[in-house]
């Protein structure tokens, strides 16, 4: 029986001396340093087209996530709000300023009575939230 120990330790002494396995094989030390590694400019070269494809898909992520986020912004907005009954408020809207500037052209008249491209220059209202044509000089819904 000692006998047997003994061997069976003088086996396992000389496999790690050697380096080989049990099994026969060569071990990973002696792998690691028969693989050739890939020459540094390669290497290099591989590092930055892994880099540049991570900034572009980066970049990509960013860019879908923007877009989803302005998606569900609008699909909140649509939600929230009633198209129609926003469509019937601006027109609500509209009509009541061009009444008011009327009003306010006939307030005003003294001497020099103001245009009304005067009043809304003054204002500083854009003329197509009015529905304003200055070539008429009128609204073109009123």
């Amino acid at each position: 029986m000692w006998c047997l120990l003994s061997q069976r330790n003088r086996i396992i002494r000389m496999e790690s001396e050697n380096s080989i396995s049990p099994c026969g094989s060569v071990s990973a030390d002696q792998l690691g340093s028969d693989v050739q590694t890939p020459a540094p400019s390669h290497t290099a070269a591989k590092t930055q087209h892994l880099l540049e494809e991570r900034e572009r898909l980066q970049r990509e992520v960013r860019e879908k996530e923007e877009l989803l986020r302005r998606l569900k912004m609008v699909q909140m907005y649509r939600a929230k709000n009633n198209l129609a009954e926003l469509g019937s408020l601006i027109e609500k809207w509209r009509k009541s300023s061009q009444t008011l500037l009327y009003e306010l052209q006939v307030a005003l008249s003294t001497d020099s009575k103001p245009t009304l491209t005067q009043l809304i220059d003054s204002l500083a209202v854009e003329d197509k939230l009015l529905h304003y044509n200055r070539l008429e000089e009128d609204f073109t819904d009123a």
